[in-house]
């Protein structure tokens, strides 16, 4: 009985990117497993001292952005520039330094959060996402 409408066009491309995969990995020769430390994870007081101004603009940038634009990828890169602009060291960006990733992924999860803002306050969706939090449960 489930299937008398047909299938589904999600249900199928999303199958057909997973199978191609799966095969892909497949494919692939077994390399040598990454063993890391844990201490080698955690960030160092350089670190954090290093992405409190990143994650503090992230943070305005991604919200303020939240409030007008559905965008996501824009906060983002609004974010990783501003990052470059402000940084004493440009030319350090694209190689991971932590300026150039904290800023830029405050400003992802503060969009996403940000959004919920005119909803709470005025009762008013910001992305069409949030509108889902706002429609009959």
């Amino acid at each position: 009985m489930e299937l008398m409408d047909g299938i589904g066009f999600v249900p199928v491309i999303m199958g057909l990117f997973g199978l191609a995969e799966i095969l892909e990995n497949a494919e692939k020769q077994f390399g040598q497993v990454f063993a890391a430390r844990v201490s080698s994870l955690i960030p160092t007081r350089k670190d954090l001292r290093d992405s409190v101004g990143p994650i503090l603009r992230g943070s305005v940038i991604g919200t303020l952005l939240a409030w007008c634009r559905d965008d996501r990828s824009a906060s983002s890169f609004l974010s990783y520039v501003a990052e470059r602009k402000v940084s004493r060291h440009p030319e350090r960006f694209g190689t991971g330094v932590i300026e150039g990733v904290a800023g830029p992924e405050t400003a992802n999860n503060a969009h996403a959060n940000g959004a919920i803002i005119p909803l709470f306050t005025l009762g008013i969706p910001a992305s069409p996402t949030v509108a889902v939090i706002l429609g009959p449960s």
